[in-house]
């Protein structure tokens, strides 16, 4: 039920259109979305027997979006959420204006790739996996630089909350994996 905008880029193919499609249905502003001459990024994910996965992004379009692009809509926005598929210079600039606005921001790092600390200190929340975190340089590091909690997901054993205030451990329903697919995306 909130109010949600997308800003990013899209290609002109038949994925771009689709998810345009599915946005607009969605109810999802699509104001700053553009279109990009480059095909719409795209992953392409392999399922192992536990359900686990790996996932490789082709980011297409995305990778073309411009620093301050949507400037608008994250400055109307109470949060900001981003994630990697789109270059650094772009979240960097998306973080610095909704800092500017007052809105919270939440990073998830993937794909994971080196975070320059000018990012992280624009971070209210980094919610990253396993791997991730410890690419990133783990909990202190984003803690010293004053990310106010750093939320590990941990699959099967739940999710690890790291403040400066204390550590939290919070177990998961069990289930049997089937694909673990966009499960730290919707979480």
């Amino acid at each position: 039920g909130a109010r949600t905008a997308f800003v990013g880029c899209v290609g002109h193919d038949a994925a771009g259109a689709h998810l345009m499609d599915v946005m607009t249905r969605e109810k999802i502003n699509t104001d700053a979305v553009a279109r990009g001459n480059d095909p719409a990024g795209r992953a392409f994910i392999s399922v192992d027997a536990n359900g686990e996965n790996n996932i490789i992004v082709v980011p297409g379009s995305n990778a073309k979006l411009k620093a301050g692009h949507g400037v608008e809509i994250v400055e109307n926005s109470k949060v900001v959420l981003a994630q990697l598929e789109i270059p650094l210079d772009a979240v960097i600039a998306a973080f610095a204006s909704a800092r500017r606005a007052g809105a919270v921001t939440v990073l998830n790092p993937a794909p994971v790739r080196d975070l320059p600390d000018e990012l992280l200190e624009l971070c209210d929340y980094v919610v990253p996996n396993q791997v991730e975190a410890q690419h990133i340089g783990g909990v202190a590091r984003c803690l010293a630089l004053g990310v106010k909690a750093v939320i590990t997901t941990l699959g099967a054993n739940g999710v690890q909350i790291d403040s400066t205030e204390g550590s939290e451990k919070i177990g998961s329903i069990q289930v049997t994996a089937v694909d673990t697919t966009a499960a730290g995306d919707a979480f």
